[in-house]
């Protein structure tokens, strides 16, 4: 894939793999992309909600 940025789908489907528990070296193959991408993309982008009844990360708001 040429493309440097990743696309909002590519995005959607890192959030919810990442909040079943799924590892970085697994989503990157998943999306044809190098895992630095990903773990860029994840560092850049993510914030903590912490509420009553759970504790949860998203990545883009």
């Amino acid at each position: 894939m040429n493309n440097k940025h990743l696309t909002f789908e590519e995005r959607s489907i890192i959030e919810d793999l990442l909040n079943k528990g799924e590892k970085i070296h697994k989503i990157a193959p998943k999306l044809g992309r190098p895992d630095s991408s990903i773990v860029r993309e994840v560092q850049r982008n993510r914030y903590v909600c912490h509420n009553t009844q759970a504790f949860c990360i998203y990545l883009w708001k």
